[in-house]
């Protein structure tokens, strides 16, 4: 056999050998922590079910409101865009009460930063709170990357109608309402 005078760079190879170790690291760390993760929904699926305490500490479950359609906002204290929503979500359960419809907020913070806020801000309609498990309760619903606000619309019949990003605006949210008034 003929020498070429190629040698490998003996500092190379334990890079490349570790490389491959985070990779199969990393891998593993993804597959674990989605194991036992109920999947996200998608436009049409049927709502999750998921029961979160109210500002009471009474435990409120998603199918007291079956049959209505339901907007499912999650926000939070600290989130700018989410404060900015809530009057405008007030508003709005006012206007389409008589359509059957229920804005229901589930705040990703704590019980006290909630009631110290809503001493400023009230909240026109039931806000249920949880940070981790409402954290996850959104990603179930379909926010995959976690972002705030985050606003799920849920037909009569329980099926996910839209699934939005950020902030709403009263064009936006008129249209996705009168959307959802009209689906059977």
């Amino acid at each position: 056999m003929q020498d070429t005078g190629a040698k490998a760079h003996p500092t190379r190879q334990p890079w490349l050998l570790v490389s491959c170790l985070i990779l199969v690291a990393l891998s593993t760390v993804t597959v674990a922590s989605n194991e036992g993760t109920p999947m996200a929904v998608s436009l049409g699926d049927k709502r999750p079910h998921f029961e979160l305490p109210d500002l009471q500490d009474q435990m409120r479950a998603i199918n007291e409101w079956d049959g209505q359609i339901i907007v499912l906002n999650f926000w939070a204290t600290w989130c700018p865009p989410c404060v900015h929503e809530i009057p405008l979500f007030g508003e709005l359960q006012q206007q389409f009460a008589e359509h059957n419809v229920q804005f229901l907020g589930v705040a990703t913070d704590t019980k006290a930063n909630i009631q110290r806020f809503t001493k400023k801000h009230p909240l026109a309609y039931p806000t249920l709170y949880g940070q981790n498990a409402a954290t996850s309760l959104a990603k179930r619903y379909g926010n995959r990357f976690g972002s705030l606000p985050y606003t799920v619309i849920i037909g009569r019949q329980g099926s996910i109608l839209h699934m939005h990003n950020g902030e709403l605006d009263r064009v936006q949210a008129t249209a996705l309402l009168e959307n959802a008034i009209a689906q059977p």
